[in-house]
């Protein structure tokens, strides 16, 4: 009886210990405050980041994590995000590096069929609770 106690409070003990490194774990982007320039001319849509919106802009390089095939993972390639805004619009550029461009994944689709391509996407949590995104 007192080993099957020992075994149940050494269980116990290591679930709780999971449970706090669990709990102190810092999430990806928690703490991070972009705080965007703004632009007195939007942003020239071409592909380039060579636009004056987009010079003195905010750079976010930190970790993205991937959102499929698996949730959650911290991308292999690193990817720069800017960030500019105007009286009516939000702007975000993007420059994701990649070691194999050739093996990057794309085709013309329906809109919302694009989720076995390559893609970014911009998830704007205004509330801070990470629950509820636009």
């Amino acid at each position: 009886m007192d080993k099957v106690r020992k075994i149940i409070l050494m269980i116990c003990m290591v679930m709780i210990t999971c449970m706090m490194i669990q709990a102190t774990e810092k999430l990806v982007g928690e703490g991070l405050i972009i705080n965007p320039k703004r632009t007195e001319q939007p942003p020239k849509i071409d592909g380039k980041l060579d636009d004056p919106a987009w010079q003195g802009a905010p750079t976010v390089s930190d970790p993205f994590i991937t959102n499929s095939p698996v949730y959650g993972e911290v991308l292999a390639q690193k990817t720069e995000v800017w960030v500019t805004y105007d009286y009516d619009n939000i702007y975000f550029a993007f420059y994701c590096y990649d070691t194999e461009p050739g093996k990057i994944k794309t085709s013309v689709s329906r809109r919302d069929s694009i989720f076995h391509d390559d893609w970014v996407a911009v998830e704007l949590d205004t509330m801070g609770n990470r629950q509820l995104l636009y």
